[in-house]
């Protein structure tokens, strides 16, 4: 909140005041903005009386009462703990279709990017590297920047040979372009893509990676393994927890993706 001698509701009426809106007018809009961010009822409490989400309510009531063009929210959860970003990404998400306000949110979490926007712009200093819908930007990445900053990835590199890109592993097949037969190339594959196989395990998928498990971080509905390659290429793996894994650190295994999971990142 930004004036925190007031309460909700005069932080709420202040901008509507400064543009000459006064009296039942201003008080219907200040209602219905409070409404939309589910604070009806709070309109007496000062800032101390309020937790941290709802205070960051209160602010996104207060500038949505005067109809912006354009409404910019520059790290707004930053100051959040977890818990309590993920239900506010939530609540920015529904108040901003119910209001229909063009919004321009900027982040550095990748989850807030991809949970709140219809579109994401990725700038790599001060330049446009990528932009589009987060599900097309998250699995399709062009550059090396984007496929970093936007979640996690492993990456390969090798050269392009017969139709595929020869790394260390061996050859790995790609469903999206290569350049021609020689050429350099960095290879990303998010790791919930990758599934773990017994050492020496066929599949149906065409890329299979030998490597070793040095690490498993368990973390509830899901676990990270952290494995090495045997040119000593570090991976991830993001798996469910389903069942009992039956991998333990220093096990062999098999690491196997299909090739439309493979993508051909440019620098």
């Amino acid at each position: 909140m930004r004036f925190l001698h007031l309460s909700v509701l005069d932080n709420v009426l202040f901008g509507l005041h400064r543009r000459g809106i006064r009296g039942e007018a201003a008080r219907r809009e200040a209602g219905r903005a409070l409404e939309m961010v589910h604070l009806t009822g709070f309109e007496a409490r000062k800032p101390k009386q309020l937790s941290g989400g709802q205070q960051q309510r209160v602010a996104l009531a207060r500038a949505i009462v005067i109809r912006p063009k354009v409404l910019l929210l520059d790290e707004p959860l930053s100051a959040l703990d977890r818990r309590l970003r993920q239900e506010m990404q939530v609540e920015l998400r529904r108040i901003q279709r119910e209001s229909g306000l063009t919004t321009i949110f900027v982040t550095h979490d990748q989850e807030e990017a991809l949970t709140l926007s219809d579109s994401v712009a990725i700038l790599d200093k001060g330049r446009i590297v990528q932009e589009g819908a987060p599900a097309q930007i998250y699995e399709h990445p062009r550059t090396l920047f984007a496929a970093s900053f936007l979640g996690d990835t492993n990456l390969l590199t090798g050269a392009v040979q017969d139709g595929a890109v020869l790394t260390a592993g061996g050859l790995v097949r790609s469903s999206s372009d290569l350049p021609p037969a020689g050429a350099r190339v960095t290879l990303a594959v998010r790791p919930e893509k990758m599934r773990i196989l017994p050492a020496g395990a066929e599949s149906s998928e065409e890329n299979r990676l030998q490597a070793r498990i040095r690490q498993l971080v368990y973390a509830g509905s899901v676990s990270t393994w952290f494995l090495e390659a045997a040119d000593g290429t570090e991976l991830k793996v993001l798996t469910q927890n389903r069942d009992a894994a039956p991998w333990q650190p220093g096990d062999a295994v098999t690491l196997a993706w299909s090739p439309s999971h493979c993508m051909v990142l440019t620098d």
